[in-house]
């Protein structure tokens, strides 16, 4: 059984959203936020819906926005549609947003507070 599925995005499709991201200045921020999370760069850049790729792939879109790039122009740069890449940023911020609550929960009961 495959770990990925990256059956809707060609290898030609992915190579020019690569490009698109080389041309940006964000392949350095992909490959490692693909690193980061475990996914390939074919994965995270496909249309593969393993965890992994899907959230380096969120939390590069989220980058992105924060570098003050509309979801329509992240979307164009991924062969995505607007509203899927802004639901993706959303994702990836409510995800970092319980990371940092879980952190501080953790450093409240290490210092032996109420959790």
């Amino acid at each position: 059984m495959s770990t990925t599925h990256e059956e809707e995005l060609s290898q030609p499709e992915r190579l020019s959203v690569w490009d698109n991201l080389v041309e940006r200045g964000y392949s350095v921020n992909a490959s490692e936020l693909a690193a980061h999370h475990g996914a390939t760069i074919g994965g995270m850049l496909g249309r593969d819906r393993m965890r992994e790729s899907v959230r380096a792939r969120h939390d590069l879109w989220s980058l992105m926005a924060s570098r003050g790039l509309s979801t329509t122009e992240i979307g164009k740069l991924v062969d995505r549609d607007a509203t899927t890449v802004a639901d993706g940023i959303r994702a990836a911020r409510r995800r970092r947003r319980y990371a940092e609550a879980e952190a501080a929960r953790e450093a409240l009961a290490a210092k032996g507070g109420a959790a």
